[in-house]
């Protein structure tokens, strides 16, 4: 096995643990939560080819500080300080006086400010996502499609033509209903 391919998987059972230790589900569909970490790094891996083994693996780790009580130190510790970056790029910080939509227009603020490779991979987080919540939440989908559309013209306006054009897409196909 290949240095990439072991750092890979260390990174997806690190994160099958720590969202299993919480106990946590996706929303909606009721299947174990790390489903979705992988379905991310997936699109990642089919889409962006050139996509770098520190981008796999911060797709695995995406949620995990922000869901579970792995911290940031810890990922440096075991993955490295690039992927802690990218990690920390990909997490929501919460700012406790602001309601959702100040909060969400400040994350999108904060990811414009973030390196290509974590837009990119935030592009995949929202193209498994979006489906999910248009298909089984209309009620919610009308708060989260309208903040996609935010992050897409702004913070991730021209980072990746084909995820970007998928989201796009999606985006649209809702909005047209």
């Amino acid at each position: 096995m290949e240095s990439h391919q072991i750092q890979t998987m260390c990174a997806n059972v690190f994160q099958i643990a720590a969202h299993s230790a919480c106990g946590q589900m996706r929303k909606y569909t009721g299947e174990p939560y790390h489903t979705h970490p992988q379905a991310v790094a997936h699109i990642l891996q089919v889409h962006v080819p050139e996509a770098t083994t520190d981008m796999v693996v911060a797709a695995y780790l995406h949620d995990v500080v922000e869901d579970t009580k792995v911290t940031f130190e810890t990922i440096n510790f075991y993955f490295g300080g690039v992927v802690e970056g990218y990690v920390r790029g990909l997490t929501n910080g919460k700012v406790p006086r602001y309601n959702r939509d100040e909060q969400k227009r400040h994350n999108a603020f904060c990811l414009a400010a973030q390196c290509e490779e974590v837009k990119i991979i935030k592009l995949c987080d929202r193209l498994h996502n979006l489906p999910s919540v248009i298909e089984h939440d209309k009620k919610f989908a009308a708060v989260y499609v309208p903040e996609t559309r935010h992050l897409l013209d702004t913070a991730l306006f021209a980072v990746h033509d084909v995820l970007w054009n998928k989201l796009d897409k999606i985006v649209k196909d809702y909005q047209n209903t």
